[in-house]
């Protein structure tokens, strides 16, 4: 599994690994990176791609994924029915950041099976069980 992240504060980064810590747990293999290491090839070999943002923007004026993180999506390739996850790490409130992400990464051919918003005093709160979601749905290789 890859998981690819866009953070700001580091909250971000923190709900990731917490992520790749569940997933690690359960039997699986994790790559955690942030968006702007992460290669296409990269992407074309994990058998599993999760991504996150922060949420950036005004509750008032529209949120959504940073703009990197919406960047990065729209240049991903072809993703073949790949299954996908998407989490973001909010504020006030995620609004429609993780259905744009979804919608992102669908256009771009991805499953996406598990979604996970994440407040920031808690970024790691609910980790296991968005990893658990994605295991059941589309479970990787075992390590």
């Amino acid at each position: 599994m890859l998981i690819a992240y866009e953070s700001r504060s580091g909250r971000t980064s923190t709900a990731a690994s917490g992520v790749a810590s569940a997933v690690r747990a359960a039997g699986h293999d994790a790559v955690v990176r942030p968006l702007a290491e992460v290669t296409n090839e990269e992407v074309a070999d994990a058998e599993m791609l999760v991504v996150g943002s922060w949420v950036e923007g005004y509750v008032v004026f529209g949120v959504g994924p940073a703009k990197a993180a919406r960047r990065w999506l729209d240049s991903l390739p072809d993703l073949g029915g790949k299954p996908a996850g998407v989490f973001c790490s909010y504020g006030v409130s995620p609004r429609q950041t993780l259905p744009t992400m979804r919608r992102l990464l669908e256009s771009h051919g991805a499953r996406v099976i598990a979604e996970h918003a994440a407040n920031r005093r808690h970024p790691d709160a609910g980790a296991a069980e968005f990893a658990g979601r994605l295991l059941e749905a589309a479970p990787p290789s075992p390590s």
